[in-house]
């Protein structure tokens, strides 16, 4: 059979021996790279966390991970480099879970193998029977609840504080407990 690529002179014919040597003298000669996976839970510490990602992400010795088996920690924004590949274990709950969670490979050249095993839960299967439902289905922005005025103290309280750090103020003049400023300024008890 000829070549399939354009101007190629070249013609395909088959191995007589078979795939069989090719393998053989791979492992043979030691040219495989083994799996080292590790979990990327929200379970780990943050040292840990942080070492995980730095080892996966930056070429190190072969003992380094290669295959993280993470949860949903990774629709955090974490930066884990380049993937080739994402196999999720179940379909996630909604498309925009869906396309953070896929969205992480292929970032470098735009290249990418994504699977999705999908379990024998009504909301699986509804998914594995209607997939444009969830490739190209409506993305919500994550809502907020305005009228908690509880978390809006604190996002407030904690952009001020940033923006305060951000002016460089040195590091002697920040109190060391911020308690009695807070209790000062709110009217109230913090915890």
């Amino acid at each position: 059979m000829p070549c399939l690529v354009q101007r190629c002179p070249g013609h395909y014919r088959s191995d007589p021996r078979g795939g069989l040597p090719l393998y053989r003298r791979l492992y043979t000669s030691g040219q495989v790279n083994r799996i080292i996976a590790r979990e990327h839970t929200g379970l780990l510490s943050r040292t840990d966390r942080e070492r995980l990602e730095h080892q996966f992400v930056h070429d190190g010795p072969r003992s380094h991970p290669n295959l993280l088996s993470a949860t949903s920690t990774l629709e955090m924004g974490i930066n884990i480099g380049d993937l080739s590949s994402v196999l999720l274990c179940s379909v996630p709950p909604e498309p925009a879970n869906y396309l953070q969670r896929i969205g992480r490979a292929g970032r470098r050249d735009g290249n990418a193998v994504v699977g999705t095993v999908v379990n024998g839960t009504p909301h699986d299967l509804y998914f594995y029977a209607e997939p444009s439902e969830m490739l190209q289905g409506r993305v919500t922005p994550p809502g907020c609840y305005l009228d908690a005025a509880a978390i809006l103290s604190r996002q407030l309280i904690a952009f001020t504080i940033d923006r305060w750090v951000q002016s460089g103020i040195p590091i002697e003049a920040l109190p060391r407990k911020l308690k009695a400023s807070l209790d000062a300024v709110g009217g109230k008890q913090w915890e």
